[in-house]
């Protein structure tokens, strides 16, 4: 998508990182997702790769400054200071675990069908339970403790999300190879009954054809 292109590519360099690339097309896709708009828009695509070239945007003063900071980051238009994988992963915005201030709401029942569960119920269900802080522990605001925390939970989702994906399967094997086994039976019950029914007439019709 033109909207997604970076710099270089915007500015016809000869040469260019792919990595660097995609950092900067998950730049665009974060700042759309906290703006509902893309950063750079133009009236048709020559325009949109001039404003791209430049790599000037403005970020809404709504948006947090860590955020902000962060998407500063993704889309530098310089790509030798472009965020990488790694700084990305240490960025405060993306390590911390603010506490929880807004009322928890519940996902739906149906959610809880295992038939309906979309993979990420499990996930964002454990992580944005509502943060309790202890009032006689002053400590429990240190963000590298949090960042801990955090770090144990996921893993202890993935893991418990896991183990409940390889009892369904399981379950789900089960249940064909009891279909299967039931639809073999059927069968052979079925060509049972072909069979007698086939004696039968065989059976009867000599003495249809004496009486004639």
């Amino acid at each position: 998508t033109p909207a997604f292109q970076c710099p270089e590519i915007a500015n016809g360099e000869d040469k260019y990182n792919g990595f660097s690339i995609d950092i900067w097309s998950c730049g665009v896709t974060l700042y759309n997702l906290v703006t509902g708009r893309l950063p750079f828009e133009a009236d048709n695509i020559y325009l949109l790769f001039q404003t791209i070239g430049k790599g000037v945007y403005t970020i809404p003063n709504e948006i947090e400054p860590h955020l902000a900071a962060l998407i500063n980051g993704l889309l530098h238009i310089d790509n030798r200071l472009r965020f990488t994988l790694e700084q990305i992963k240490q960025h405060d915005w993306f390590r911390r675990r603010p506490p929880r201030t807004f009322e928890f709401l519940p996902f739906p029942s149906l959610a809880l069908n295992r038939f309906q569960t979309f993979t990420m119920h499990d996930y964002l269900n454990e992580l944005h339970q509502p943060t309790i802080i202890s009032e006689n522990n002053t400590n429990t605001n240190n963000e590298d403790e949090q960042m801990k925390i955090s770090d144990r939970s996921i893993l202890n989702i993935i893991s418990s999300h896991d183990n409940r994906h390889e009892e369904q399967q399981q379950q789900q094997q089960q249940e064909q190879n009891g279909h299967s086994t039931l639809n073999c039976n059927c069968n052979q019950t079925i060509s049972g009954q072909n069979i007698h029914q086939t004696k039968t007439r065989n059976r009867r019709e000599p003495r249809i054809c004496s009486l004639s």
